[in-house]
């Protein structure tokens, strides 16, 4: 059953490799600066993961409209979308480290 998730895991983190790097292509294009965080940045992607999103600028873009942006390039795929300028105080730091030391967007490993 491992060997299932497992298989399951790598075929749907390829998909989400190339759907997610489509998407901040394409909102870079509108000047929105975003990052992928969570486990696929983190190389823990799972048969039941999903995609998550933070957006650092918005570039004067609604949230409703970053998101319909993100969901057209995601064809059905979850994402999640975190805005940094939302964030509680205590929990800023520790994604203003990452963006701050330009971390890698998307571990390739």
């Amino acid at each position: 059953m491992g060997a299932i998730f497992n298989a399951r895991a790598v075929q749907r983190r390829r998909r989400a490799l190339a759907l997610s790097t489509a998407a901040l292509k394409r909102l870079e294009t509108l000047g929105v600066k975003a990052r992928i965080v969570g486990s696929l940045a983190e190389g823990r992607f799972r048969h039941n993961s999903d995609v998550d999103y933070l957006i650092v600028d918005r570039a004067g873009i609604s949230e409703q409209g970053i998101i319909k942006e993100i969901e057209r390039c995601m064809r059905g795929f979850r994402f999640d979308v975190i805005f940094f300028e939302y964030l509680p105080d205590t929990i800023a730091p520790i994604f203003a480290s990452a963006i701050r030391h330009d971390a890698p967007v998307i571990r390739e490993a």
